[in-house]
C-alpha cells in the first residue's frame, strides 16, 4: 500500500509546544496507518487537556494544521461546511 499523507520534514511543529518525545515519535512514522494513529493519539492528549480543565486551542489548531498538511485537504475549512 502506498503511502498518501505528507511527512513535515522541516520544523516540526511538536517541538514548539515542549513535546520533545512526541517530536522524535513523529520522525520516525514510517507509513499511513501510523501517521493516522499518531494524529489519533495527539487530538486524545487535547480531548485529556479539555477535560481536565486545562485549554489549549493553539494545540489543537496545529494538530489540525499537521493533518492539513499532511492530506491537502484543510480541515478547518470542511468542518465549516457541517
Amino acid at each position: 500500500m502506498a503511502n498518501v499523507l505528507k511527512k513535515i520534514q522541516v520544523a516540526n511543529p511538536l517541538i514548539n509546544f515542549d513535546m520533545p518525545e512526541h517530536a522524535e515519535m513523529y520522525e520516525c512514522i514510517e507509513n499511513d496507518i501510523e501517521m493516522a494513529a499518531f494524529y489519533h493519539h495527539l487530538l486524545d492528549i487535547a480531548d485529556h487537556c479539555e477535560d481536565h480543565g486545562y485549554e489549549r486551542p493553539m494545540f489543537r489548531a496545529m494538530i489540525y494544521a499537521m493533518i492539513s498538511y499532511s492530506t491537502d485537504c484543510n480541515i478547518n475549512a470542511q468542518m465549516l461546511l457541517l
